[in-house]
């Protein structure tokens, strides 16, 4: 079975509609109240944008308020791709810098507004996003 490719579907193309720039950040974890995670974010951090583009790579760039010392963009070839029906997106690393898979949950996509959920063991960290 073939899966989506990037900005074939649907979501994908919403996806790559543009750069999306996350506006809230919580953490849950197993058995504790949610923490709050993006008041307390440098403003460097905070005007970020993150761009999923049509050809299926990935950048990042610092935004207007760039932080100290650090490049425009990281200058990483990731890639992304939708799985399950575009319920998941995976952000892949180049070989070069290991290849590392990151695995998001989709649970809002429309075209202003993306939430993705990240599991890292018992904790799970939910971003969203608009453009």
């Amino acid at each position: 079975k073939e899966e989506n490719k990037p900005a074939s579907t649907a979501e994908g193309k919403l996806l790559a509609s543009g750069p999306w720039k996350r506006v809230a950040s919580s953490i849950f974890k197993t058995g504790q109240p949610e923490v709050e995670n993006f008041t307390n974010q440098l403003p460097c951090f905070k005007d970020n944008l993150y761009s999923y583009r049509p050809d299926g790579t990935y950048v990042w760039d610092e935004g207007a308020t760039k932080c100290p010392g650090s490049p425009q963009t990281d200058g990483l070839i990731k890639t992304w791709e939708l799985k399950e029906g575009g319920k998941i997106l995976w952000v892949t690393d180049d070989e070069e810098q290991g290849g590392t898979i990151y695995k998001y949950e989709i649970t809002e996509l429309s075209a202003t507004r993306l939430t993705l959920n990240h599991v890292l063991g018992d904790m799970t960290i939910v971003d969203s996003y608009t453009h």
